[in-house]
């Protein structure tokens, strides 16, 4: 169901959303590819974002504020 869209749900919960795709560092891009192609511009649903103030890791990116990107990216 990736991609598509679920009309009888009228919000969505993401937890611990990857950041935008062009940032994963090192190795992470390698491991999991998946994570490249991350983009938020393209949300129309509403959804509560949950991420931790602490919920970064050097492995992903090295940016603090990565898994906060579906929040301040999406429209």
């Amino acid at each position: 169901m990736y991609g598509e869209i679920e009309p009888r749900f009228a919000a969505r919960v993401i937890m611990a959303a990857p950041g935008k795709g062009e940032d994963p560092d090192g190795q992470a891009g390698d491991f999991y590819p998946g994570l490249k192609g991350s983009d938020f511009q393209g949300m129309t649903s509403d959804a509560f974002i949950v991420t931790g103030e602490r919920d970064a890791h050097p492995f992903f990116a090295s940016r603090a504020t990565w898994r906060s990107d579906a929040f301040t990216e999406s429209p």
